[in-house]
């Protein structure tokens, strides 16, 4: 995982409340602004990590 994908996913598991249906609820200032304009791209690395 590059640095970028890890920072990503740090911000995603921090407001994570361990709710059973595994669900994410946040806003996008919790995502630094350098990632903004590539988040999709972000995401996609994450999705093909999962997928292995």
């Amino acid at each position: 995982m590059d640095s970028s994908s890890e920072e990503i996913l740090q911000c995603i598991l921090s407001v994570y409340d361990g709710n059973e249906n595994r669900e994410v609820q946040g806003n996008d200032t919790m995502i630094s602004d350098e990632y903004q304009s590539s988040l999709s791209h972000e995401f996609e690395k994450l999705m093909q990590m999962l997928k292995g």
